[in-house]
C-alpha cells in the first residue's frame, strides 16, 4: 500500500487498524502488525471500531449496521438521530507501545 501511495515508512505519522469486532485471529494479526509498526517507528495507533466505520459511512438519522458473526448469529450496531459529534472526527490516539488490544477499553 505504500508503495502505491508513493510513501516509504518513514513518512508515516500514525497507524490506524481495525479494532473489531471480527475474528479473533484477524483482529490479534491487525494489533499485533500495527503495533510493531508504530512501536519501531515511535508513532502512535489508533483503533477503529468496524461497526462504527460502517455506520459512519451512512448519511441516514437511523442506522442499523451489521457484521455476520457466523453461527446463524449478527453483530449489530443501532444508532437513532443525528451521528455523534464524535462520529466523524479522529478516534482517540493509544500511545505507541500500548496495548492496540485495549483501545475500544
Amino acid at each position: 500500500m505504500l508503495a502505491e501511495a508513493r510513501l516509504d515508512l518513514g513518512q508515516i505519522e500514525g497507524i490506524a487498524y481495525g479494532e473489531g469486532p471480527g475474528s479473533f485471529t484477524g483482529l490479534r494479526i491487525a494489533a499485533g502488525v500495527t503495533q510493531g509498526l508504530a512501536l519501531a517507528r515511535g508513532i502512535g495507533v489508533v483503533g477503529i471500531g468496524t461497526l462504527l466505520a460502517l455506520a459512519q459511512e451512512s448519511e441516514g438519522e437511523k442506522i442499523i449496521a451489521c457484521l455476520d458473526a457466523h453461527m446463524a448469529r449478527c453483530i449489530p450496531l443501532r444508532m437513532s438521530g443525528p451521528a455523534p459529534a464524535g462520529m466523524r472526527s479522529p478516534p482517540r490516539p493509544v500511545q505507541a507501545g500500548g496495548d492496540p488490544g485495549s483501545a475500544g477499553a
